[in-house]
């Protein structure tokens, strides 16, 4: 029982099985959006140039592409022609063919999350393995795929006949129209037909995208075992273990900042140890240690609280006593409320005075000649 428990794969695929899946060139990238993103790249041209390039090809076709026996008597001019002939044509698709190569490239790579892999080729024998190719044939991805084109063809189908049938009269002009004129001035109703179809596949893109995201990381699902396995893999890897201890160093820095933000006081051995604590009246039963810590770390949150205008209170037996007296998150003991009392209210008169704009006549004078209570282990 345990055995099949951990075969199946019910845990969700690690960073680093995602990251050999990227390397690799897999990603959940919609081949739908690639279309789509092509259609709205076409439409644009077709919105901002179609004029340009609807009057260019007028010109071809009048210049380039009608018989003129002067042309034809001198060879050199005949060449002449041809060049500016392609030229012309160069020029025009230059454009469409640009936009189409940016999309098909650059689109998986912005919203694939992928990237250019450039991997060896090579054989694979199970790519065209029989029994491997049917089971891919009637798998549910490909059930799904099937669905998804009948459901797009009948969809896009449906659309253009209702399009169609709406326009009808405009195209029943245009078949019959000659005047190139009539057809530049009623060049929207080809722009109309295009902007429903993007419409149209838009739902088809987001409903693709679900699907593909779902199969990526359904495929990429990994065994209890094989997470394990891959864990005590990764112990042993050096890089690993510097880039979680420098995000463990980043996430307990801004953790300690956070804390030290809220103290009311800092309490310090100038050098070994520092305790910040907070007191709310009429909320808390008695002062809270935020945050504690020696060495590097007590030097760490004194500089900081220095930054954020935090009392200091240097006070070498009493930072040692709270250090080794009191845990993160909890109050004080007892015997400590009356001298940290005295503390608090001497920061309390300190923030006052500096917000009142430090009065040299009325700075806040330390507390002197604590009474540190002798039952407490040091």
């Amino acid at each position: 029982m345990t055995h099949n428990s951990d075969g199946e794969k019910t845990e969700q695929p690690s960073h680093y099985r995602l990251l050999k899946a990227k390397k690799k060139g897999e990603n959940y990238y919609s081949q739908e959006l690639n279309i789509l993103l092509l259609f709205s790249f076409f439409t644009l041209i077709f919105y901002f140039y179609i004029k340009y390039i609807f009057f260019e090809c007028i010109n071809i076709i009048k210049h380039y592409l009608t018989f003129n026996k002067l042309r034809t008597c001198n060879i050199h001019d005949s060449f002449f022609y041809l060049v500016l002939f392609i030229k012309n044509i160069f020029f025009i698709h230059i454009l469409i063919f640009l936009s189409i190569f940016f999309v098909s490239y650059i689109g998986p790579i912005i919203f694939g999350g992928g990237s250019l892999i450039y991997v060896p080729l090579k054989i694979n024998f199970s790519k065209i393995n029989p029994i491997s190719g049917i089971k891919r044939i009637f798998s549910l991805q490909s059930i799904i795929e099937l669905f998804k084109v009948i459901i797009k063809f009948f969809l896009i189908f449906g659309i253009l006949i209702w399009y169609l049938i709406q326009h009808q009269f405009e195209i029943f002009i245009f078949s019959y129209s000659f005047d190139h004129v009539f057809f530049y001035n009623n060049l929207d109703v080809i722009f109309q037909g295009l902007i429903l179809s993007i419409l149209v596949f838009i739902p088809i893109v987001i409903l693709d995208f679900f699907i593909k995201k779902w199969f990526f990381y359904n495929k990429l699902k990994m065994t209890k075992q094989e997470l394990k396995d891959e864990l005590k893999a990764m112990e042993g890897n050096p890089n690993i273990k510097r880039r979680i201890l420098q995000t463990m160093r980043m996430l307990s820095r801004r953790y300690m900042l956070k804390k030290v933000k809220k103290a009311d006081v800092i309490i310090t051995n100038p050098v070994h140890y520092a305790i910040a604590l907070n007191y709310k009246m009429k909320v808390m039963e008695a002062p809270k240690v935020l945050l504690k810590g020696k060495g590097m770390i007590a030097l760490y949150i004194t500089r900081n609280g220095k930054k954020h205008s935090i009392p200091i209170f240097e006070s070498p037996e009493l930072a040692k006593l709270l250090y080794y007296n009191t845990k993160i998150d909890e109050y004080i003991p007892e015997k400590l409320y009356l001298i940290i009392a005295e503390v608090l209210i001497w920061a309390w008169k300190l923030k006052k005075w500096e917000e009142k704009g430090y009065s040299e006549d009325t700075i806040p004078v330390k507390p002197k000649n604590l009474v540190i209570p002798s039952s407490l282990d040091l």
